[in-house]
């Protein structure tokens, strides 16, 4: 799919304590793999990873066609079953409301459960080409701008690390919707 029009581009920095995290997963699983692309047409991508260095803080990607799309989910039941289950099992940290600038997804299967790798770093406008092409021989990345802090984030899934510095974070895939490949540029 090619999307044409600007999609929105969620990416969320949770915070589950160790007893809380088997019902978040559950609760997670139900509501955003079961249920979403079965309500939801807009729903496009929908990620979440688990940090690799600290195993209580998750991260939940979302791409929604459009604004319409985005708004129509904070409306469903299911999302505010989670809301409600997450008022006392999760702190947010962050939510980054991202403009984006690019977006590769290559058709991801289960075996990428629990083996691919993302990193999420910090960019500076004049890598973007360069990023772009790269991430087009991966299996996928997004770069999105922080319109907080004017900075450019870009969360990548490749097996060697595209930009040359530190990433912010590390984080491994722990369960994906949407099986399409997508492109936004």
């Amino acid at each position: 799919m090619i999307l044409k029009t600007p999609p929105v581009l969620n990416f969320f920095q949770l915070r589950v304590e160790n007893e809380n995290i088997p019902a978040f997963l559950k609760e997670g699983q139900k509501n955003f793999f079961e249920t979403h692309f079965k309500e939801l047409k807009g729903m496009l991508i929908m990620r979440l990873y688990q940090d690799n260095l600290d195993p209580n803080r998750f991260y939940v990607l979302e791409f929604y066609k459009d604004e319409e799309s985005y708004q129509h989910h904070l409306e469903t039941p299911h999302y505010k079953q989670f809301a409600s289950f997450a008022k006392d099992h999760i702190t947010f940290e962050k939510r980054l409301s991202l403009t984006p600038l690019f977006a590769y997804s290559f058709v991801l299967v289960k075996s990428d459960i629990n083996t691919l790798q993302y990193r999420i770093t910090t960019m500076e406008e004049k890598d973007i080409p360069t990023i772009k092409e790269e991430i087009r021989k991966s299996k996928e990345g997004f770069i999105g701008r922080n319109e907080a802090t004017d900075s450019l984030i870009l969360i990548e899934a490749s097996t060697t690390p595209l930009l040359d510095k530190e990433p912010e974070a590390t984080a491994t895939l722990l369960n994906f919707s949407g099986t399409m490949t997508l492109v936004y540029e």
